[in-house]
């Protein structure tokens, strides 16, 4: 059977075009154990998928809205898992769409090099292949990512993403209160300086009842930026189950980051799929 043939079984999630854009998960979980992170937590189940399943779904979709763009890793790394996601980045290559994917590894060797070709690829058909590159603390980012490369890595690999003709942006999320703000201008001088195209800022979310984010509240600390945090009760659009979390978020913090990155002169997108938009050629030519 080839890649999107339907199976005749209803597939073990639900994917949710918005915005112009499809979240496609990787369907493993990731192995960087990052404290912060929402798999980590009761409530966010990793659903097992064929290929088969996946484009047979993302098939069914395609017909009824309009996707500009696909973006892989909301549940896991996409470049950890590469045996299982270079075919699924491969078929997804094919349906005239922009391709991205959201990542704290760093690439090199022949997976760099494979990144490098479905660039190409995209950008002969007049598409876009994007990384969102992840950061969210710099000198405690070992206590926070225990699993994932050091920050200065992953700067790195932007700069070698951006030779191969690749735009990166940088997710600052989640925003972590307790994170300095001394560290979030630290993350944003480095990526300006390797050039990153835009930063998309976000806040954490953690699955369960407020007293779930006690810990990350109590370390907030003196550092102004994180005063009068907001807790709110939502259901993300990224959950495939519809679950409600608690998004812990400062505007404090949110409006230093615009400050920076304003003096910076990097554009900031409150949004990942406003992001990819502004990526697209017809959106950098200007009318």
């Amino acid at each position: 059977m080839r890649p999107g043939e339907p199976t005749g079984a209803a597939p073990p999630f639900h994917l949710k075009p918005e915005q112009g854009r499809l979240l496609v998960p990787v369907g493993a979980r990731c192995t960087m154990n990052c404290t912060y992170c929402y798999t980590r937590f009761e409530g966010f189940r990793i659903h097992t998928w064929s290929m088969d399943e996946l484009m047979a779904e993302i098939h069914r979709l395609l017909p009824r809205h309009r996707i500009r763009t696909f973006q892989v890793g909301y549940d896991g790394d996409p470049l950890a898992s590469w045996d299982r996601v270079l075919p699924l980045l491969e078929a997804l290559a094919s349906l005239g769409a922009n391709l991205n994917i959201q990542t704290k590894s760093t690439p090199t060797g022949e997976q760099l090099a494979t990144l490098g070709r479905l660039a190409r690829r995209l950008a002969e058909d007049g598409r876009v292949f994007s990384v969102l590159t992840t950061l969210t603390s710099w000198d405690h980012a070992e206590e926070v990512e225990p699993g994932a490369p050091r920050p200065l890595d992953r700067i790195e690999s932007i700069t070698r993403l951006g030779d191969l003709g690749i735009p990166v942006l940088v997710a600052l999320r989640p925003m972590i209160p307790g994170v300095p703000g001394e560290e979030l201008e630290c993350i944003l001088e480095a990526a300006a300086g390797a050039g990153v195209r835009g930063v998309v800022p976000g806040p954490l979310y953690i699955h369960g009842t407020e007293s779930d984010a006690g810990r990350f509240i109590q370390t907030s600390g003196d550092d102004p930026i994180w005063r009068h945090l907001q807790t709110t009760p939502v259901s993300p659009p990224w959950d495939p189950q519809g679950n409600h979390w608690l998004r812990i978020s400062s505007p404090r913090a949110m409006r230093f980051v615009k400050a920076t990155a304003n003096r910076l002169g990097l554009p900031l997108y409150w949004s990942s799929a406003a992001a990819m938009d502004a990526l697209e050629p017809s959106h950098e030519e200007g009318p």
